[in-house]
């Protein structure tokens, strides 16, 4: 109708038009009507919102991760934040997020290469690709 409003639902949320409300999208493992949340597909065997493919639920992330490392030739920067303002336990847990992707990967010559610079007033190389050829190497050199 001319001048219905439209409601904007946050994150996470669906406008549901039959109740006129906002309704949490289901995550992991609940019950889906078509919607789930993010990375989330609604699996019709099931019923329930799971991940789909190589994928499988990570419970510290609450994402959909790679179940086996990725083994396709790449090369991956990480541009971090190292700013002063985003304080030491936020800037912990970007290390590791880098350390959870590093680890989805086969890094090693032929495989995957990590580089990462870090920003803050100005950029910083703290290391590039080739220079290491694992990712154990890798992640002792981030910490």
């Amino acid at each position: 109708e001319k001048g219905e409003k439209k409601c904007l639902c946050p994150g996470g949320f669906y406008f549901d038009g039959t109740i006129l409300a906002c309704v949490k999208l289901p995550g992991h493992n609940e019950a889906c009507v078509g919607r789930c949340s993010a990375q989330l597909l609604c699996d019709a065997k099931t019923g329930t919102c799971q991940c789909q493919g190589d994928l499988e639920y990570d419970t510290a992330t609450k994402t959909c991760l790679l179940r086996e490392p990725c083994r396709a030739p790449l090369d991956l920067l990480f541009v971090v934040d190292a700013s002063g303002s985003l304080g030491e336990d936020n800037f912990n847990k970007e290390l590791a997020f880098v350390e959870k992707i590093i680890n989805s990967f086969d890094v090693n010559p032929q495989g995957a290469k990590v580089a990462m610079l870090t920003f803050s007033t100005r950029v910083q190389k703290q290391f590039c690709f080739n220079e290491h050829a694992t990712k154990d190497e890798v992640n002792q050199t981030k910490q």
